[in-house]
């Protein structure tokens, strides 16, 4: 539910909430999975459902007469019954791992996108997010003593990976410039630079703070009656960078610099 203000022409309040809801899948419910030397998983048919409550106040600017627009976000969503695979009890394996809500997760944040055209063939678009997540743990998470997180003898360590999920499951800053600049000869350039903090992919990986810059130079074309395009993109042009760091494993994912040529007709 939503409603807008419009102050004038030109500027907008608008205020809104909403709530969703994310079931597990099947499995989660259903699942039944013993290898022969562990009962790996099993289903929670009484698993709720995760809830997310959403409340925002945003404003929007358009000053056409300056080709110019602001549109600003300030939100804050809580998520309950955040699920989660956990090994319940590591040290006996006739106990299975299963789906369990063990989290209420709270984020606040600002977020915002800036729109220029300085010229008719020029145009800048500005992207920003900012961002401050929180979590706790559930009592019902804690509570069984067979729970392997209640242990805070041998499982400390795991519940600091979770609560560093929750806490960095997206990156507390993040940043987009593009730029779109039509050049003669019908040609098209356009470049886009990406600033982001860290954040965490999965317990067991991470993905560091990076900058990346991608370029594309396009020609639009009509052949035989038919709209086409050849295009070069450079991907990571300014170097390699890390997607994903895994925890002691070679296996990470690093995007080196790529570029590659398309070819587009319409038919």
């Amino acid at each position: 539910m939503s409603v807008s203000f419009h102050l004038d022409p030109e500027n907008t309040l608008r205020f809104g909430t909403s709530r969703a809801y994310r079931t597990g899948s099947t499995v989660d419910y259903k699942g039944d999975w013993y290898n022969g030397a562990k009962y790996q998983f099993r289903g929670d048919p009484n698993m709720p459902s995760e809830r997310m409550d959403t409340v925002e106040i945003g404003y929007l600017g358009d000053w056409r007469d300056w080709r110019m627009s602001l549109d600003v976000r300030r939100f804050n969503e809580k998520v309950y019954n955040r699920l989660l695979v956990i090994d319940r009890d590591e040290g006996n394996n006739a106990i299975p791992d299963a789906m369990t809500a063990i989290q209420d997760v709270r984020m606040r944040g600002v977020e915002y996108q800036w729109r220029w055209q300085p010229f008719t063939p020029t145009r800048i678009v500005l992207s920003q997010m900012f961002i401050g997540i929180d979590a706790e743990f559930m009592p019902s998470a804690l509570a069984n003593t067979s729970n392997s997180l209640w242990n805070p003898g041998n499982n400390f360590a795991k519940r600091s990976n979770i609560d560093a999920l929750s806490e960095y499951g997206t990156p507390h800053r993040s940043t987009s410039l593009l730029l779109i600049q039509k050049l003669p000869y019908g040609l098209e350039f356009s470049a886009a630079g990406y600033w982001q903090r860290n954040m965490k992919w999965s317990i067991n990986t991470e993905a560091l703070k990076y900058r990346r810059v991608d370029t594309r130079l396009a020609y639009p074309f009509r052949w035989a009656g038919r709209r086409g395009e050849l295009a070069w993109i450079v991907q990571s042009a300014n170097g390699s960078h890390f997607e994903y760091k895994a925890y002691n494993n070679p296996a990470d994912r690093i995007v080196e610099r790529r570029q590659w040529l398309t070819l587009r007709l319409d038919f």
